[in-house]
């Protein structure tokens, strides 16, 4: 994994009766026109590089047909300095 720059990787599942709670940010998003989706799992790869995980994420995921998959990337803009 480290070839990619991927450092760590951290998989949550989603608790769907927690997901379906009205709280304040739903109301707004909600009167701004964007309901929530709520996902089956969450998988978060912390790295490097993003263009590397990107290609590495393109070429390895394997997916049956039936699976619905999203993926984000974001990308940090500060780097903290360890001394």
């Amino acid at each position: 994994m480290n070839q990619n720059g991927i450092f760590s990787i951290h998989c949550f599942q989603s608790d769907k009766e927690i997901s379906l709670l009205k709280t304040k940010e739903k109301v707004i998003r909600s009167s701004q026109g964007n309901e929530d989706e709520i996902i089956d799992y969450a998988v978060v790869i912390e790295c490097l590089n993003v263009n590397k995980v990107k290609k590495f994420l393109l070429n390895n995921l394997k997916i049956s047909s039936e699976k619905k998959i999203k993926i984000n990337y974001y990308q940090l803009q500060h780097v903290i300095e360890l001394s």
